[in-house]
């Protein structure tokens, strides 16, 4: 298919080329030329979600619940977005994002009858909070991605989560992930 395609611009490209009377050559240098460098932006960047994936398989499950949202937060070219938000209310209504140390996995039904993937830790129920899901409402982007990296994500924003953990030419030597009993992936050299 992708052959076809560049069989079909290439001869289309000919015909405009010959008739402005420009040089093939040139402009077809310029169009390879443009094809590298695309080809070489692809796998410099590739690596990254690699990475980000490869570490999202050792996120606990509340990190994984929150990370599209975290993704969405980061890299929204507005201001704002529309978000379902997960908290914890106390008794006197004052709410924060759910985290590990609130919930643990299972399934709670909200008041509108959807199920959230998780309850509330006995803990918190013995302190009288409780685990509700917000209506969908405007939030400042970077609200969300603060208040997620810090409760969340221990203060590591997605760029740090992908960093690289080989090495070969800093120390020649390798940079190994070693999940810890909380979720967080450490580095160990």
């Amino acid at each position: 298919m992708m052959f076809k395609m560049f069989t079909i611009l290439d001869q289309w490209f000919r015909y405009f080329i010959n008739t402005l009377r420009w040089g093939y050559r040139w402009a077809m240098a310029f169009v390879h030329a443009l094809v590298l460098v695309a080809l070489l932006t692809v796998t410099t960047m590739l690596p990254f979600p690699i990475t980000v994936m490869q570490h999202y398989h050792h996120f606990s499950q509340v990190q994984k619940y929150w990370f599209p949202t975290y993704l969405r937060a980061e890299f929204s070219p507005r201001g704002g977005s529309v978000y379902r938000v997960l908290v914890v209310e106390d008794a006197n209504k004052e709410p924060w994002i759910a985290n590990a140390e609130n919930v643990l996995p299972g399934a709670t039904r909200t008041a509108e009858g959807e199920t959230v993937p998780f309850v509330l830790a006995p803990k918190e129920q013995q302190e009288g909070k409780r685990l509700v899901l917000l209506p969908a409402a405007f939030q400042d982007n970077a609200y969300v991605w603060n208040s997620l990296r810090n409760e969340v994500y221990n203060g590591k924003s997605i760029a740090e989560i992908g960093k690289f953990c080989f090495s070969p030419f800093g120390n020649l030597g390798i940079r190994v992930t070693v999940k810890r009993g909380n979720g967080v992936c450490h580095e160990q050299q």
